[in-house]
């Protein structure tokens, strides 16, 4: 990789955790504010199309546009036939999800969710026409119009929503959020891009693509079932209130997966595909996963231990059911932070079949502890998925060793950053159970004690010194690049 595609690698990650971080704002303004307006049932409403439809959108990718983003050449024919696919099954799911509004409101018995499923359908064909617009930005590298359009999509989806609240839309605000966010990225998208679709051929052949994406996308879609069988479980069994409260506990945990770890996909896909000597890949792997670890360790062992004041400071007083759901996921989406660095590895190395079987393994154990869970009531659906989760990260190390990784170095890596979460969460959570000490404090003092207390080992102390060294360079490219604009 030359020094100037790194350059543009490393300000292609530092401008999507800047988005990201505004992307984090806007969902704690939605947090706040929407929790306030709208009530449990609305959220679970909405959260109960969602859990089932939303497959059809990985179907509709089903991995193509990673397959997109990963080959080293894309000519215009291609580009079109796959601008031209992608479109097609959008169109295709769109038709398929309006058709299940039915058989969904039976399922639920809730004739409500007739034309919200309606109104979501149309979400598939969106994003389907937009698909091939966000290849040819992540593949030009142009992450930070990437970001930009992604942010004022939200931004405005966020204000439509919160309108609609405010003049008493209900759920229907909830449906017009995402509504609105899909057709405003894909006008934005459209507007600023340098590449338009032309007429499609037989001379762009495409087949490579959908057998890498084949793979990718039976792997994505079982990985679909297994993070939406809690939702489906939970509002079958006990209602759309209950399925709201775990709705939102899920956002708030899912928060770094989703506004940080999942965007800096197409960064590391786009940078590790570059790396051609195994030793500079490993090497890179390794920092990878430090920095990825740590920061899920700190950010799950926050939010775990200050799951009950985050509750009511975000949602209110009259969502405390979110809190010991909260505390169960932060576990389970911890260890499922630490294995992107595995799938990040299996699409860099075009391994999507070795991706499809532990998906097969590792997601069906999630799936079978949370159905055994659920017969316990909606804590155990929650626990047995958390444990499937931890369970996975094990085996995605082992499964990495057939891609030559070190993963016996990325285990011991990773147990001492989860060491760190573990101790930083526990502390966090018993020390203001000290009498006469005031909660707050005893809050700060556990989290902030249970950081530290893991500095003693120096092997904890040399990852520190890693990761600095890292930030730094980053810091350095970063000046370097704006010295030469």
């Amino acid at each position: 990789m030359t020094s100037a595609t790194a350059q543009k690698a490393a300000r292609g990650g530092l401008i999507t955790l800047v988005g990201q971080g505004a992307k984090m704002v806007l969902l704690l303004v939605n947090l706040v504010v929407l929790g306030r307006l709208l009530t449990p049932q609305d959220f679970g409403l909405v959260a109960m199309v969602t859990a089932i439809v939303g497959v059809a959108e990985l179907i509709r990718d089903f991995g193509i546009t990673t397959a997109s983003i990963q080959a080293p050449t894309l000519s215009r024919k291609q580009k079109s036939n796959l601008f031209l696919i992608n479109t097609g099954l959008g169109l295709f799911l769109a038709a398929v999800s309006a058709a299940a509004s039915l058989p969904i409101a039976g399922l639920y018995d809730d004739q409500r969710l007739i034309p919200i499923t309606l109104a979501i359908s149309c979400i598939f064909l969106l994003n389907g026409i937009q698909a091939q617009y966000q290849v040819e930005m992540n593949r030009s590298l142009r992450f930070k119009a990437l970001t930009l359009t992604d942010v004022v999509a939200n931004s405005l989806a966020l204000l439509a929503g919160i309108t609609a609240a405010l003049l008493g839309a209900g759920y229907w605000a909830l449906v017009i959020l995402q509504v609105t966010a899909a057709l405003i990225l894909l006008i934005s998208r459209i507007a600023i891009s340098n590449w338009h679709p032309g007429w499609p051929g037989p001379s762009g052949k495409v087949k490579k693509f959908l057998h890498y994406g084949g793979n990718l996308g039976v792997a994505q879609f079982i990985n679909y079932i297994s993070a939406n069988a809690p939702g489906v479980l939970i509002g079958y069994a006990f209602g759309p209130s209950i399925l709201g409260a775990y709705s939102r506990a899920s956002q708030i945990a899912t928060i770094p997966i989703n506004q940080v770890f999942g965007p800096l996909t197409n960064v590391a896909l786009t940078t590790l595909i570059r790396l051609s000597d195994d030793d500079h890949f490993n090497r890179s792997i390794v920092k990878i996963q430090l920095i990825l670890g740590y920061s899920a360790a700190l950010a799950f062992s926050f939010v775990a231990a200050f799951a009950s004041p985050l509750v009511v400071i975000l949602l209110g007083h009259q969502w405390g059911a979110v809190v010991p759901l909260l505390q169960a996921l932060c576990i389970g989406t911890a260890f499922q932070a630490a294995t992107f660095v595995s799938y990040w590895v299996f699409l860099s190395k075009g391994q999507t079949s070795e991706l499809l079987r532990y998906n097969l393994v590792t997601k069906g154990i999630v799936l079978a502890l949370t159905v055994a869970g659920s017969f316990i009531g909606v804590a155990g659906a929650v626990w047995g998925y958390s444990l499937g989760l931890a369970l996975a990260w094990p085996i995605s190390l082992m499964w990495m060793k057939k891609t030559n990784v070190p993963a016996m170095q990325l285990f011991l890596g990773g147990l001492r950053f989860f060491l760190v979460g573990a101790c930083a969460a526990i502390l966090g959570i018993l020390l203001p159970l000290i009498p006469n000490m005031p909660p707050l404090v005893g809050l700060i003092a556990g989290w902030s004690i249970g950081i530290v207390i893991p500095l003693v080992i120096p092997s904890v102390r040399r990852d520190v010194f890693s990761m600095t060294g890292v930030f730094m360079g980053l810091v350095s490219s970063k000046s370097r690049i704006l010295e030469a604009t």
